[in-house]
C-alpha cells in the first residue's frame, strides 16, 4: 500500500499551474487509524510541498481542528466510533469553505454522494499519490479563494 503512495520528485514536478504546485505551503490535517496509511499518506504530501498535522483519531481530529483549522481536511472514512463523514460534517458548521476528502477502502455510491452532499472529495483506497495530489489540488481550488492561493504561493 506504501508502495502506491510513493511519489518521485520528478514526478511532483510535472505537475503545472491550476494543479498541486500551484497550492504548495498550503496547511493539511491527515486523520488516519491506520499508522502504515498514515505515514505514507504524510510523506506523498510533504514531499509535494505541504505542512502537514496528522491525527489517528476523531476526538485527536477534533482537538486539531480547534486550535489550528488547516486549509484541508484529508480523512479516512473508519475513525473508531465516529467516521471521517461525520467530522467533515462537523467541520463544516465551523469552517465552511474548509476543503475536505475522505478516503476509504471501500467503493460505496452511498457513501461518495454523502460525500459530495458535505461538498468533499471521496477517493477509494488504495490512493496513488497522483490521483490524490490531483483530488487535493481540485479541492483546494474549489473551496479557498483564489486570491488566497495567489498569495500563498508568491
Amino acid at each position: 500500500m506504501a508502495r502506491l503512495l510513493q511519489l518521485r520528485w520528478e514526478q511532483l514536478s510535472t505537475h503545472r499551474r491550476g494543479t498541486v504546485t500551484e497550492y504548495r505551503c498550503q496547511s493539511i490535517l491527515l486523520v488516519e487509524t491506520d499508522p502504515g496509511q498514515r505515514a505514507a499518506t504524510r510523506d506523498v504530501l510533504q514531499s509535494a510541498g505541504f505542512r502537514i498535522s496528522c491525527a489517528s483519531s476523531y476526538n485527536e481530529a477534533k482537538q486539531m481542528l480547534a486550535t489550528s483549522p488547516p486549509d484541508i481536511l484529508i480523512t479516512g472514512l473508519r475513525l473508531g466510533e465516529y467516521n471521517g463523514l461525520q467530522l467533515v460534517l462537523r467541520t463544516r458548521v465551523q469552517y465552511p469553505a474548509m476543503a475536505a476528502i475522505v478516503t476509504s477502502e471501500i467503493a460505496d455510491r452511498v457513501l461518495e454522494a454523502e460525500a459530495e452532499r458535505q461538498s468533499a472529495e471521496f477517493l477509494v483506497r488504495p490512493l496513488e499519490a497522483g490521483l490524490l495530489l490531483t483530488a487535493v489540488g481540485r479541492s483546494l481550488k474549489n473551496h479557498v479563494g483564489e486570491s488566497t492561493l495567489d498569495n500563498a504561493t508568491g
